[in-house]
């Protein structure tokens, strides 16, 4: 039928080394022309190329080496939404456990707590952000990578008075609720 004429019409025969053989609907044999055989050969060394430059490399390493400007969504011309205040360096402790991860790390702020933390794979790291030098609190009762960390107010009745926070703590499998009791009060005080 007619799918079977099209099929026909436009499979290629033998791209040899030089110029192959078309078939036309009408059966009839054409010389394709050398342009097509050459750009098919063309096509196909670029495709070898680029497999063979991309082998060795993996995503992370591509990612890091992009500059922060590609993950930019800020607009030319536009107000900034965020602007950085200042940088801290995260904890050596922290960077250490990081450099031999097995899966995972997340980090963020906690402003409400004046906390800063970072996850790697089951451990949690917990400290202050505007106490120089602070030596980070570190949870490790989870069994799985926690992915997610956030804070709660606790229900008066619930926990103990001292309790001011909850900690609430994600793994891959459970969520996890931790009281916080934070030393001289909210944000304040040294460590912990």
């Amino acid at each position: 039928g007619r799918a079977d004429r099209l099929g026909a019409m436009y499979a290629p025969q033998g791209f040899g080394g030089g110029g192959g053989m078309m078939q036309h609907g009408d059966g009839s044999n054409a010389d394709a022309t050398p342009d097509a055989a050459e750009q098919m050969q063309e096509a196909a060394r670029l495709v070898s190329n680029l497999q063979t430059e991309s082998e060795g490399t993996d995503l992370v390493t591509l990612l890091r080496e992009a500059p922060r400007e590609a993950y930019s969504f800020q607009q030319v011309g536009w107000p900034a939404e965020i602007t950085s205040m200042r940088t801290h360096e995260l904890p050596g402790v922290v960077l250490e456990r990081y450099s031999t991860r097995q899966s995972v790390c997340f980090c963020g702020v906690l402003p409400e707590i004046s906390r800063a933390w970072a996850t790697v794979d089951n451990a949690l790291f917990l400290w202050r952000f505007d106490v120089p030098d602070d030596v980070p609190v570190e949870y490790s009762g989870e069994e799985q990578a926690i992915v997610a960390v956030g804070l709660a107010r606790p229900k008066r009745g619930v926990f103990l008075e001292a309790i001011e926070y909850v900690l609430v703590v994600a793994t891959t499998v459970e969520v996890v609720l931790l009281g916080l009791c934070l030393e001289g009060g909210m944000g304040g005080g040294g460590g912990g």
